[in-house]
C-alpha cells in the first residue's frame, strides 16, 4: 500500500502545480461481442464459447514548455458464458518526460498491472511504434494464463554533448508476484534490477553508430539470483524518406543459480525494418533476447514479427500481424521451453469523429513441449468511443 500511495502522490504532484500548463483528459472505451474456442489455450480444450467484453482506457496529460506527465489505467475483461470464467487485466501507469537544458534530457516511468489473460495481446491493437521501442519488455510466454502481478519502475537520462554525439543511461527495477497457474508449472515471485547505458555517433543525415550495455539481476524465491549481461553494437540507418532500419547485435552472458550455478553465453540481436507510406505501413521485427522470469529466473526469447496497417479510405482502416516466438528458461528447458504462434486481422470503420464499429479475428497456437500442443481461434464485432480531449 505505501508503495500504490507514492505512486498516486508523485502522479498527483507533476499534474496540478502550474496554471501555464495544458492539461488535458480524454480516452476510449469499448464493447465486444463475439466467439472464441479454447480462450486459454489449454491441450485439453474444453470447445468454444460465446464471449462478451469491455475495454475502458482513461488519460490525463500535462503539457509545460520543458516536459509532459501523462497519467493513463486500463481496464479489460472478458467473459465467457460457458466452459470458461473470465479473463481480465488492469493497469496504471505514469510517465514524465522532462528538458533540463538543450544538452541534456531525462524521463520517469512508473508502471502497475495485475492480469489474468487469456489471449496473449489482449484485444487491444498495438501499434507499429510499440513493436519497435528498444524499452520495450515482451511478455513472459513461460507464465502467461497465470494470475501475474507487477509493479515497474525506470528512469532514463539522455545527454547531447556534440551535434554528432549522444549518451544515454538508466536504470530500472520490476517485482512480480503470481497467483493461481493454468498451465502446470509453477511460477516464482522475483524481483529485478538493470541498469543500461549505450553511445551514439552519428555519420551524416542518415546514418547513427553505437555502443550499448545492457546488465540485470534477478532475485527469485524459488530459483536463486541469476545475472545476465549484452554488450551490443548498434546500427540506425535511414534507408529512405519511407523506410528505417534500427538494429544491435551481442553477446548473452549469463550466470544461474539454480539448480547448480553455472554460467553460459550465445548471441543476442534485435531488429527492425519499417516503411511508414502515406496510406499503409509495415514492420519487420526480429530479436533474441534475455529476462527476468517466473520459471527459472531467467529465460531467453527468440521472436520474429510483421505489424502491418492500411488506410482504406479517410473512414476504414485495416491492421494485422504475425508472431513467432520461442521461450525457454536455460536450466529448465525440458519443461520450460514453449512455442508461440500468433496471427491477427482487425477492420474498423469511423461512424462518427468519436464512434467507430469493427470486427477482429485471432488465431494462437502454443506448444508446451510437457503436456501437448493447443490452438485458439476468436471472432469478435466492436463498438469503440472516445471521450474527451488527448490532442
Amino acid at each position: 500500500m505505501r508503495v500504490a500511495k507514492l505512486l498516486t502522490l508523485a502522479a498527483v504532484v507533476p499534474l496540478f502545480p502550474a496554471a501555464a500548463a495544458d492539461i488535458l483528459f480524454g480516452g476510449t472505451a469499448q464493447v465486444r461481442l463475439g466467439y472464441a474456442d479454447n480462450p486459454f489455450l489449454d491441450p485439453n480444450s474444453r470447445g468454444g464459447s460465446v464471449q462478451v467484453g469491455g475495454t475502458i482506457a482513461p488519460q490525463l496529460t500535462r503539457t509545460t514548455a520543458l516536459g509532459q506527465t501523462v497519467l493513463s489505467g486500463t481496464y479489460d475483461r472478458q467473459q465467457y458464458l460457458t466452459h470458461y470464467d473470465f479473463s481480465d487485466s488492469i493497469a496504471a501507469d505514469l510517465r514524465h518526460s522532462q528538458r533540463f537544458s538543450e544538452r541534456l534530457q531525462g524521463s520517469f516511468h512508473a508502471g502497475y498491472q495485475n492480469s489474468l489473460n487469456a489471449f496473449l495481446g489482449g484485444n487491444l491493437n498495438r501499434s507499429i511504434i510499440d513493436q519497435t521501442s528498444a524499452n520495450q519488455s515482451p511478455g513472459d510466454l513461460l507464465t502467461t494464463g497465470q494470475r501475474t502481478k507487477t509493479l515497474t519502475g525506470d528512469t532514463t537520462f539522455n545527454w547531447i554533448p556534440t551535434e554528432r554525439d549522444s549518451l544515454s543511461f538508466g536504470g530500472n527495477v520490476s517485482r512480480a508476484t503470481y497467483g493461481g497457474a493454468r498451465n502446470g508449472l509453477t511460477a516464482s515471485n522475483y524481483t529485478a534490477y538493470g541498469a543500461n547505458v549505450s553511445y551514439m555517433r552519428a555519420f551524416g543525415a542518415r546514418t547513427k553508430v553505437g555502443l550499448q550495455f545492457v546488465a540485470s539481476h534477478t532475485d527469485s524465491g524459488l530459483y536463486g539470483t541469476s545475472t545476465s549481461y549484452q554488450p551490443n553494437v548498434v546500427l540506425q540507418q535511414q534507408l529512405s524518406q519511407v523506410w528505417s532500419f534500427n538494429g544491435s547485435v551481442g553477446g548473452i552472458f549469463q550466470t544461474t543459480g539454480f539448480p547448480l550455478r553455472r554460467s553460459s553465453h550465445s548471441l543476442g540481436f534485435n531488429a527492425s525494418l519499417c516503411g511508414i507510406y502515406p496510406r499503409h505501413s509495415v514492420c519487420f521485427t526480429g530479436s533474441r533476447q534475455t529476462a527476468a522470469s517466473g520459471i527459472g529466473g531467467l529465460r531467453t526469447d527468440l521472436r520474429f514479427g510483421v505489424q502491418g496497417s492500411y488506410q482504406i479510405n479517410q473512414h476504414s482502416r485495416i491492421t494485422g500481424g504475425a508472431d513467432i516466438s520461442n521461450s525457454k528458461s536455460r536450466d529448465f528447458a525440458a519443461i520450460a521451453n514453449q512455442k508461440f504462434r500468433q496471427a491477427s486481422l482487425d477492420y474498423s470503420h469511423d461512424v462518427t469523429q468519436r464512434i467507430s464499429v469493427g470486427f477482429g479475428g485471432r488465431y494462437q497456437w502454443r506448444d508446451y513441449q510437457i503436456s501437448g500442443k493447443a490452438r485458439a481461434l476468436s471472432g469478435t464485432i466492436n463498438l469503440s468511443a472516445r471521450f474527451g480531449r488527448t490532442q
